[in-house]
């Protein structure tokens, strides 16, 4: 999974050069951010649940009521 963060931050560089930073969110209740570290991304804060969760867009249910980590990459 490192590697395809990889070719995706390549990728990414190659075809919108403007993007200077790659964020992703970690669901805690199913993952430990392994392929992050592996990957060089930092870890720059956590988001605590707090019954409200993460639903930024008009979804009929929460995707995950877990706690999230966020992870950065600068390019």
């Amino acid at each position: 999974a490192s590697r395809m963060l990889r070719i995706m931050r390549l990728m990414i560089r190659k075809v919108r050069p403007e993007i200077v930073k790659l964020i992703s969110y970690q669901d805690t209740e199913v993952h430990k951010g392994t392929i992050y570290k592996a990957a060089g991304w930092n870890a720059v804060g956590i988001k605590k649940n707090i019954g409200t969760g993460w639903q930024t867009r008009n979804r009929p249910t929460m995707q995950s009521a877990a706690d999230k980590i966020r992870w950065e990459l600068l390019l």
